[in-house]
């Protein structure tokens, strides 16, 4: 090809690169023009409408509780609840609930069986009563849906309904925006207008009550132990998985009975003289340990026998006791135990020996776990038997000395646990800033002579028997 021919050739080309370069910024140019355009169209049609909303979030709010009062009365709600019902479950259900909110209308939207939609004046109330959900507020006249963000009709941390998800507190609600009448349409396809939020002030602008908490602080520091020991049983299954499924895992679980491996046993003990150590592999095999304080004479988990300790962050170590598979082949660990040292001593929670139900608190709130304390010497011993969804449920509480003679007559280390318990909900020893002592609180000062004897006292003085907790009563050793 000639000089100038290739020249020109080249010039060309050079050209319509450029020019298809300054194409595609222009359209790139256009459609984000067009996105903010969008955008703030959508945001124009949420503030246009939002007063409208507001005005409905009181009634909604009532509504909620009434639709929860009468889904608990329905004869068949634990059915429900468990998950197993069918089409003709939720027809009944419908039938009940006409007739226990005469004064609305009561309609399903088409081939939604387990919605349920509340018709009051120009404004539909929307639930889904398979999950327990308020799912929004439709307005039929303005073509709209007003989406809540999960809020469940019951919740598991004991607070009044909200607009808001379980577990959060309604400072500010989220809401998604659709076009469309889900009593015509399945809502789903609606035309998403984006997603908004409610503050709290503006909630309370509307006259929307506040939530309302029927859990004294300390029945709440109950709850919030127990959810505590089932965080770190979620968290010590997710290292033992993700430790598991490395190639790290696969290479400690491959090697010989006899060699480091077989350290995963739990039978295994520091050696005598206490100075227990492992080697840079061995702590580099333990999630979490690398290049950090070993385990204490722990063994690191061993992936082929399903065994050992894992070590979370904030000095948690777990005590993995298998590593089954699920029906889908994934492991599922079985988490025994999960300690950590606090002043005054070490707190460990026990767990059964089954797999969690799931990852949230609502999940496992009929898995009741052990939480105990232990002081250095080993001479004070709290136990404290631990719900989600109710806080102590039993305790039992051992004190060095003649601890169990109270009111004349000897009391077992479950009654003395029970007083501990009542004491501890009564506010009756509080800090040098006259707040309530939490549990660890309470069981490191029980470390001073002097401060036992108080509490013993205490107890003689202001309980004529213990109440407040059903346990089973033993007998001291």
């Amino acid at each position: 090809m000639p000089r100038t021919t290739l020249w020109s050739y080249l010039l060309i080309t050079a050209l319509l690169a450029g020019c298809a370069q300054g194409r595609d910024a222009q359209l790139a140019d256009t459609y984000r023009q067009q996105q903010l355009a969008q955008a703030a169209e959508q945001s124009q049609v949420w503030e246009g409408n939002k007063g409208w909303l507001l005005a409905k979030l009181p009634q909604a709010a009532l509504l909620a509780q009434r639709v929860a009062l009468a889904f608990s009365a329905y004869p068949g709600s634990k059915k429900l609840r468990s998950s197993e019902y069918s089409k003709g479950d939720y027809d009944n259900l419908f039938d009940f609930l006409r007739g226990e909110l005469p004064e609305f209308r009561v309609q399903r939207p088409p081939g939604s069986a387990g919605h349920l939609a509340l018709i009051d004046g120009d404004a539909v109330y929307l639930y889904d009563m398979i999950h327990l959900e308020f799912l929004g507020v439709v307005s039929p006249e303005k073509g709209l849906f007003f989406a809540a963000s999960e809020a469940p009709l019951e919740r598991s941390d004991a607070r009044s309904f909200a607009f808001a998800p379980d577990g959060k507190i309604d400072t500010a609600t989220s809401w998604q925006l659709f076009r469309g009448n889900v009593l015509e349409q399945d809502h789903a396809a609606g035309q998403d207008l984006g997603t908004y939020s409610i503050s709290r002030v503006e909630l309370d602008r509307a006259g929307v009550a506040k939530q309302v908490d029927f859990l004294t602080p300390q029945q709440r520091a109950e709850r919030e132990l127990a959810q505590q020991g089932v965080t770190w049983r979620n968290r010590a299954e997710m290292q033992a998985v993700q430790f598991c499924s490395s190639k790290q895992g696969a290479r400690d679980g491959s090697k010989k009975p006899g060699g480091h491996g077989k350290r995963g046993g739990m039978g295994n003990r520091p050696a005598a003289s206490g100075a227990a150590t492992e080697n840079p592999t061995d702590a580099s095999s333990v999630p979490g340990a690398a290049g950090t304080e070993p385990l204490k004479g722990h063994a690191g988990l061993n992936c082929r026998t399903g065994r050992g300790y894992v070590l979370l962050d904030n000095g948690i170590s777990a005590e993995v006791a298998s590593l089954p598979k699920n029906r889908e082949g994934d492991l599922s660990p079985i988490i025994s135990s999960a300690s950590k040292e606090i002043p005054g001593g070490t707190m460990t929670y026990s767990y059964p020996a089954e797999a969690a139900q799931g990852n949230s608190i609502w999940d496992n709130r009929s898995q009741e776990i052990t939480l105990g304390f232990r002081s250095p010497d080993g001479s004070n011993k709290l136990n404290l038997e631990l719900s989600p969804d109710k806080g102590v449920t039993g305790a039992s509480l051992e004190l060095p000395g003649d601890w169990y003679k109270i009111m004349g007559k000897e009391v077992t280390r479950s009654e003395l646990g029970d007083l501990f318990i009542r004491a501890y909900r009564d506010c009756a020893i509080k800090d040098s800033q006259d707040a309530c002592k939490s549990v660890p609180e309470l069981f490191a000062g029980l470390l001073n002579t002097g401060m036992a004897r108080d509490l013993i006292s205490y107890v003689a003085e202001h309980y004529t028997k213990p109440a407040g907790i059903t346990v089973e009563k033993g007998s001291p050793k």
